[in-house]
C-alpha cells in the first residue's frame, strides 16, 4: 500500500486538498451574505476527488516516461521497476484517470455545465503531453507545472462562481479583478512554482541527461540554469514586496524564506538542490497561508 501512495505523491495530494478546502472557506468568507446551498458542499467534495485523481494521474504518467532517468535520478525511492511493475503502474493510470473523468462528468451534471467535465480530459491529455514532450523542452514544462499548480487554487472560484456572488453572464476575470487576494495568491504560487521546476531540473540533471531529454539545465546547462533560477527567485521576490501587505506575518511568511532561498548557495549547503526544492515547496505553503488568514483586500 505504501508504495502506491508514494507513486500517487500522496503528500502533494495531502497539499493540494488542504488548499482547495482552505480556498473554498475563504472565499466563503468573502461573501457572507451569500447563502451556500446545501449540494455545494457535495459538489466540493467531488470537485477535490476530481483534482486528487488527476494530479494522481499525472504523477503516475510521469513517473511512467521517466522510468529510464529515475533509475539514475531516485536510486533509493525509485517505485516503477522496484516495488510496483511498470505493467501494474499502466493499470492503475488508466483505472486513475477513468474513475476521476466518471466523478468529472457526474460532478458537471450537477452543476448543470458541460464545460466543467472538458476541463478533465483536457487536462488528462496535456498532463500526458508534458510527460511525453513539454518535460523536455527547455522551461516550457516549467512554465506548464507552475500554470497547473495555480489552477488549482482557480478552479475553486471558477466551478463554484455562481455561489460566491459571480454572475454567470460575467467574465470571470472581472471576478478576480474583484477579489484580488485570489489573483495574487496564484501568481505567488505559480512564480515560487516556476523557480521550483528550474532547481528540480538541476537536481534530475544526470539522470534526465542519461534519457536524452532536453530540460531547462541540459540545454542550458547548469551554470547558465543556476543563474535563470535566481533571476526567476528575485522575480517572484520583488513581485512578493509589491503585492505582500507590510504586517509582521506578511514579512516573516514571505520575505524571510524568500531571503533564505537566495543566501543558501553562499553558505556551506551551497547549491543543495534537493533542500532548495523542500524549502520552496515550504515556503509556497507558508505564502499560501498568509493569503488565505492575513491578508485583506
Amino acid at each position: 500500500m505504501g508504495a502506491w501512495l508514494n507513486l500517487c505523491r500522496w503528500k502533494n495530494l495531502s497539499i493540494i486538498s488542504i488548499t482547495q478546502i482552505l480556498v473554498f472557506f475563504y472565499l466563503n468568507k468573502l461573501t457572507p451574505c451569500i447563502s451556500i446551498e446545501p449540494d455545494s458542499n457535495t459538489n466540493f467534495i467531488l470537485l477535490i476527488f476530481c483534482t486528487v485523481l488527476l494530479a494522481a494521474g499525472g504523477f503516475i504518467i510521469n513517473d511512467l516516461f521517466d522510468e529510464v532517468s529515475d533509475h539514475y535520478n531516485k536510486t533509493d525511492t525509485k517505485i516503477i521497476g522496484n516495488k510496483i511493475s511498470f505493467k501494474s503502474a499502466q493499470v492503475f493510470y488508466i483505472l486513475t484517470v477513468l474513475t476521476g473523468n466518471i466523478i468529472a462528468l457526474v460532478l458537471s451534471i450537477r452543476l448543470n455545465s458541460l464545460v466543467e467535465y472538458f476541463i478533465y480530459p483536457t487536462i488528462v491529455f496535456l498532463l500526458w503531453v508534458y510527460s511525453y514532450k513539454l518535460k523536455c523542452t527547455p522551461l516550457a514544462g516549467n512554465l506548464f507545472v507552475s500554470i497547473f499548480t495555480s489552477g488549482v487554487i482557480l478552479i475553486i472560484p471558477y466551478a463554484f462562481r455562481n455561489e460566491f456572488n459571480l454572475n454567470s453572464t460575467k467574465p470571470f476575470l472581472t471576478y478576480l479583478q474583484e477579489n484580488k487576494s485570489i489573483l495574487l495568491m496564484c501568481l505567488f504560487t505559480f512564480s515560487i512554482n516556476f523557480y521550483r521546476e528550474v532547481v528540480k531540473d538541476l537536481e534530475d540533471l544526470a539522470g534526465d541527461k542519461i534519457q536524452g531529454c532536453q530540460t531547462t539545465a541540459i540545454y542550458f546547462g547548469e551554470a547558465k540554469t543556476r543563474i535563470i533560477s535566481r533571476i526567476i527567485l528575485l522575480t517572484h521576490f520583488l513581485l512578493t514586496i509589491l503585492i505582500i501587505q507590510i504586517t509582521i506575518p506578511g514579512i516573516i511568511l514571505i520575505s524571510i524564506p524568500a531571503l533564505i532561498l537566495f543566501i543558501m548557495p553562499y553558505t556551506s549547503l551551497g547549491w543543495n538542490y534537493k533542500i532548495l526544492s523542500l524549502s520552496s515547496k515550504l515556503y509556497m505553503i507558508l505564502g499560501l497561508i498568509y493569503f488565505l488568514t492575513n491578508y485583506h483586500v
